[in-house]
């Protein structure tokens, strides 16, 4: 019987021992996850979190393939630089130039020829020739500080603008800006309605048929609105009667009404070098255009001897009595056209209003292609 206590004993002891062992190696390695635990959160306090505009913390993600190979594109597209390309529609070649792109290939025409590889310049170079070209640009176009924003005040159709580049001349205000001439003292113009010649037609007043054309021998006005090509401008027309208030025609319709309608291009007074204001035209002006009416004050060849003849221009009516235009208080834009050798503009005498033949209204027509920025004389 003691061997079978001993033996027990012995069991019993061996088993309390291994509990015990394995009781404290389960506790060894609680204590070493609590520690980590701990030791994980006071790092995550120690670095605050990143937080988007929300308030929200950003969350990290792993770097996949995706994102490498995204940056690597945004990097391989920010290096590329496309300097120039010149393609054509024939056999000539499509030149391109690349930088630090040496894997694309090379572009192609639609007429499959390939593009040539030029060297790229520095971005410094880039910028100095984009300046250059813009200056030169500048110098053709005539960039031009404007000192009055329309000198008609809105009077005209068009904005007449009033630029200097050479003094410090302020814009010309020693005028009122008229659209119409006008008297300063009764000239007893005969502008009866009743004693106006008038048409009635259905059509376009450009033939045989209406009066006002035949009271001018032919409509000298084609569709366009241009003289026709037949008349030589500068030797000598016949009076050209348009269509007038007293006329049943379709006003959208007629072609015979052109000088009433004012100006149709963009005109510039400007400061010159030698000639004091001269206008120039902002727009290609075509051959037969009109350009501008001579507006001034009405006053007879009396009161002209007693004016300066700065910018008197004479009627000439041989059959009646001689009136002149003076433009230098009332007047527009034409007052500024300045004489010229070899002129591009010429003056036709036009009715409107009235067919008194003392009084025509003076319309400046262009005699030639006129180019932008060329002066008007």
């Amino acid at each position: 019987m003691a061997n079978i206590w001993q033996k027990m004993e012995l069991f019993f002891g061996k088993a309390h021992s291994s509990k015990t062992k394995s009781s404290s190696s389960a506790n060894a390695e609680k204590n070493t996850k609590q520690e980590e635990l701990l030791h994980s959160q006071q790092k995550e306090i120690a670095t605050p979190q990143k937080v988007n505009k929300n308030g929200k913390s950003k969350g990290k993600r792993k770097k996949d393939k995706d994102d490498v190979d995204k940056k690597k594109r945004r990097k391989e597209k920010k290096s590329r630089r496309l300097v120039s390309l010149e393609s054509s529609d024939s056999n000539s070649s499509c030149t391109v130039s690349f930088s630090d792109y040496p894997d694309t290939p090379m572009p192609k025409n639609k007429d499959g020829h390939s593009a040539e590889l030029k060297e790229r310049p520095s971005m410094v170079k880039g910028r100095r020739r984009l300046l250059d070209s813009f200056l030169e640009e500048s110098t053709d176009k005539q960039i031009d500080s404007v000192i009055c924003r329309d000198i008609s005040r809105d009077r005209e159709r068009i904005p007449v603008p009033v630029v200097n580049n050479v003094d410090t001349t302020p814009a010309p205000d020693d005028f009122l800006y008229i659209t119409n001439s006008c008297e300063t003292q009764p000239l007893y113009v005969d502008a009866n309605i009743t004693n106006l010649s008038a048409c009635d037609c259905e059509d376009e007043c450009m033939t045989s048929s209406c009066s006002c054309a035949v009271n001018s021998v032919q409509c000298w006005y084609g569709k366009d609105g241009r003289l026709v090509s037949d008349l030589n401008i500068l030797t000598g027309t016949p009076l050209i009667f348009e269509c007038n208030r007293r006329c049943r025609c379709y006003v959208s319709k007629c072609f015979n009404r052109v000088v009433q309608k004012g100006m149709q291009y963009q005109l510039q007074i400007y400061r010159t070098e030698k000639t004091g204001w001269g206008i120039r035209s902002m727009e290609f002006i075509p051959r037969g255009s009109f350009v501008c009416e001579y507006v001034g004050e009405l006053i007879t060849d009396e009161q002209a001897d007693l004016r300066a003849d700065t910018y008197l221009f004479d009627l000439e009516n041989k059959n009646y009595d001689v009136f002149c235009l003076d433009g230098r208080y009332y007047g527009n834009v034409s007052r500024f056209i300045n004489h010229s050798c070899h002129p591009n503009i010429a003056p036709l005498r036009v009715f409107v209003e009235h067919q008194d033949l003392r009084c025509p209204r003076v319309a400046f027509f262009a005699c030639t292609d006129i180019a932008a920025y060329e002066q008007l004389g």
